[in-house]
């Protein structure tokens, strides 16, 4: 099913840059002519309005105005520069980056196509939160889940700050639950409206976790471990300093396993100075370790 979505989205890039024969998108595709003829409806079922031009020619209606809609090499630089100071984890950012660094291909990659999905999944969360509309999560990726891909009907809430990870109502197991948006296929709305639940103020950690209740945390830095903290989680820098010659991480968290993967991943670098719930975690995932 993703491997669909992914061919799809490249047969529409080469339908705007260019109109094509069944056969010829076969070619391009590297598939058979039927299994184009059986993609055309679902590329109008996105919204694009197909046509066939008098050579038999299939092509996007509009196509040229996205041809048109080029920046010069001037207005790229600036909205890279612009984009760079936004936490990486954020899908939007991402597929943005990738447009504005990539050649003008006829056909995206893969990856490339993967982060056009993340950054339309974002914007149609957003509708449905806007609007207080169920949604049904297409062929969510969990590894530690029942099923490596299921379907999740939700009704969302809120997005964390990084945009990186919906907070939603999952209705199977009567549960607010957090899902990353990169692991989600497509985002199909129900058409059902849901009542906005009364929800307490939610906190997103330097980490990536969110959640209602945040813990502070107190620790001693190597050399090493600041900067691969700075490096891998850029917001964690507004809460280190240096005092007496070591660095310092003085901040709250809303969940020990952000902080604690990274702690465990750093043996010897880092010294718990207050927190002794952060400890007894540390201490039980560390018995889960088989050598």
């Amino acid at each position: 099913m993703a491997q669909e979505s992914l061919q799809i989205h490249r047969i529409i890039q080469i339908l705007i840059e260019n109109p094509r024969k069944t056969r010829e998108l076969a070619k391009l595709m590297e598939t058979s002519d039927r299994t184009i003829r059986r993609y055309i409806p679902k590329i109008e079922e996105l919204g694009y309005l197909l046509e066939k031009d008098h050579h038999g020619r299939h092509f996007i209606f509009g196509g040229e105005e996205f041809r048109n809609r080029r920046f010069s090499p001037e207005e790229r630089k600036y909205i890279s520069n612009t984009l760079q100071l936004l936490p990486d984890k954020n899908p939007t950012r991402r597929a943005i980056l990738e447009k504005l660094n990539a050649p003008e291909l006829p056909i995206p990659n893969p990856e490339s196509i993967k982060k056009h999905i993340a950054g339309k999944n974002l914007g149609d969360i957003q509708w449905a939160i806007e609007h207080n509309v169920t949604i049904i999560l297409k062929n969510y990726h969990s590894p530690k889940g029942e099923k490596l891909y299921s379907d999740r009907k939700v009704n969302p809430i809120a997005l964390t700050e990084d945009c990186s990870q919906l907070i939603a109502y999952e209705i199977s197991s009567r549960k607010e639950k957090t899902f990353n948006v990169d692991r989600v296929e497509s985002i199909i709305p129900t058409g059902k409206n849901f009542e906005t639940p009364k929800s307490k103020a939610r906190y997103t950690d330097p980490f990536g976790f969110t959640n209602t209740t945040k813990f502070l945390v107190k620790l001693r830095l190597s050399e090493q471990a600041k900067q691969l903290m700075i490096d891998d989680h850029p917001n964690t820098l507004q809460y280190i300093s240096q005092e007496d010659g070591t660095w310092l991480f003085v901040g709250s968290v809303c969940d020990y396993r952000g902080i604690g993967r990274f702690i465990l991943g750093l043996p010897g670098e880092i010294e718990i100075i207050e927190s002794p719930e952060l400890k007894k975690y540390l201490i039980e995932r560390s018995k889960m370790y088989i050598f």
